[in-house]
């Protein structure tokens, strides 16, 4: 599996090439999106805790129905790239792939969005060892966070370039408009999230 993986983020376009014949296998896929979607999960259990640096009850307690929607939002996430990459490639690029193969590929390339949705944990962790610390240095570090989460989103978009090019035999630059689309998409979903979230607490 670590070599799999490996050829998967470093080679997507070799891993991909093994990945379009007629038999498909969801399970991998599932549990790439299955693992971000815990980690999303868990992430205000750790941060709670060390913010207390263990010495304090764990306060960070979510609604009942946030708890399918931080396992389901994934996977809707999931169908919902597949069919935007699914459609730009049938509809403008006569891409030849089926659907359940696009889907299947699509979930092993958010292989990079699952590793950052560590980040948050990371943070918690950096910040209870180092303490208190000039506040310029701390913006600093947040800055940095943020960089990294959007180069790995980038690089989802990558995986995802390599796997339209092979799943719907087309070019690479129509799979790069393709994936690009998406990515954009992705980001503008997320931009919009963080303005509400700044608009309730500004309010």
């Amino acid at each position: 599996m670590y070599y799999e993986f490996k050829e998967l983020l470093f080679s997507p376009r070799a891993f991909f090439s093994k990945k379009t014949g007629p038999a498909f296998n969801l399970l991998v896929p599932t549990l790439i999106v299955l693992t971000g979607g815990v980690f999303g999960l868990i992430t205000p259990y750790v941060i709670s805790y060390f913010s207390h640096e263990g010495l304090a009850p764990v306060n960070a307690i979510l609604p009942v129905f946030a708890v399918p929607l931080y396992i389901l939002g994934p996977f809707v996430a999931w169908f919902l790239f597949s069919g935007i990459l699914y459609g730009i490639c049938k509809l403008f690029f006569s891409g030849t792939g089926t659907f359940i193969l696009t889907l299947q590929n699509t979930g092993y390339a958010v292989l990079p969005l699952t590793i950052i949705s560590l980040v948050p944990l990371i943070q918690a962790l950096f910040f209870s060892k180092i303490g208190e610390i000039p506040g310029t240095y701390d913006v600093l570090i947040l800055f940095g966070f943020n960089i990294l989460s959007l180069l790995f989103i980038i690089w989802t978009g990558y995986l995802w370039a390599a796997a339209m090019e092979k799943t719907h035999a087309i070019t690479r630059s129509r799979s790069l408009v393709a994936a690009s689309v998406t990515v954009l998409i992705y980001l503008a979903y997320h931009l919009i999230v963080l303005f509400v979230m700044a608009s309730r607490l500004l309010s």
